[in-house]
């Protein structure tokens, strides 16, 4: 299959998600082996088999990047997969989904990622305030991304952010510091943004623990192919508050985005600023030989 010359390619090496407890997320019942909407338990693909698919992308089609589509990286895998291109010499350049682990609080770390081909990702936070992402159980220090967002900065790697506000219980009050949070940290946080509200999936953990989170759903008609349901929540932002807030945010976010969005929409910002990044390592590996 033949590509557009200087396009990037994507590739997945496993299943599910290796954290996959995010309590809004269907990520983990992705890619299942059976019927049931389960979590399942995360299949990855050995580290030799991923390398030598890299390499063959890089011999069938010479891409400008490599998208690894996981629904997250963890950093040891990329840590691992920049080691084995930079000591082969293959020196491609990768991006992936990564969550704010705390290993990503070392600017050495971070750095050798970046030596080793890695250009940057795309990672989700939720909430600026601790005890929604604690509900959530997104399972990741909040007090650590400054520092994690301003690390990939001065090592030269992007990073993408997707905030989501109305996770049930939240309030109108607390989302606002969601966008105080993106408001401050913007500048590092070179890939841009989306703030998304809070959509319930028909065969997604919300809707199967509905009452859990004091929600009412009502899944769409089965003549409408689009897995969404409308809900009431008991406590804090509703539907209408939760999508009225996103758009909100984004609204008066947009003067401190990338000037390309003035152009492009969100992806194709993203896929051009990645290109960029990627060509930018080529240059830098090329007049090291």
């Amino acid at each position: 299959v033949g590509l557009r010359p200087g396009a990037g390619v994507a590739l997945e090496t496993s299943s599910s998600c290796y954290w996959g407890r995010c309590a809004f997320c269907y990520y983990p019942r992705q890619g299942t082996s059976c019927r049931e909407y389960v979590n399942m338990p995360v299949r990855a693909r050995s580290l030799e088999k991923v390398f030598a698919d890299m390499r063959t992308l890089q011999e069938r089609h010479d891409p400008a990047f490599i998208g690894f589509t996981d629904s997250a990286l963890s950093p040891e895998r990329i840590g691992r997969i920049a080691d084995l291109n930079r000591s082969s010499g293959l020196n491609i350049p990768f991006s992936a989904f990564v969550r704010l682990e705390k290993e990503f609080a070392s600017q050495d770390f971070c750095r050798s990622l970046a030596e080793g081909g890695f250009i940057g990702g795309q990672a989700g936070l939720e909430s600026a305030n601790e005890h929604v992402n604690a509900r959530l159980n997104k399972g990741i220090d909040l007090s650590l991304a400054p520092t994690i967002f301003a690390n990939f900065r001065k090592s030269g790697l992007l990073l993408h952010f997707y905030p989501l506000v109305g996770f049930p219980g939240e309030t109108v009050e607390e989302s606002w510091n969601t966008y105080r949070f993106l408001k401050r940290h913007h500048r590092d946080i070179t890939l841009d943004w989306q703030v998304y509200s809070l959509w319930v999936l028909e065969n997604g953990p919300l809707a199967e623990h509905a009452k859990d989170y004091g929600l009412t759903v009502h899944p769409l008609p089965d003549d409408l192919l689009i897995p969404l349901c409308t809900y009431e929540a008991a406590d804090g932002m509703g539907q209408a508050d939760s999508v009225k807030q996103s758009l909100l945010f984004e609204e008066k976010l947009r003067p401190l985005r990338h000037w390309l969005s003035d152009l492009f929409d969100v992806e194709s910002c993203k896929l051009i600023l990645l290109r960029q990044r990627a060509e930018k390592f080529r240059a830098i590996r090329e007049s090291s030989q």
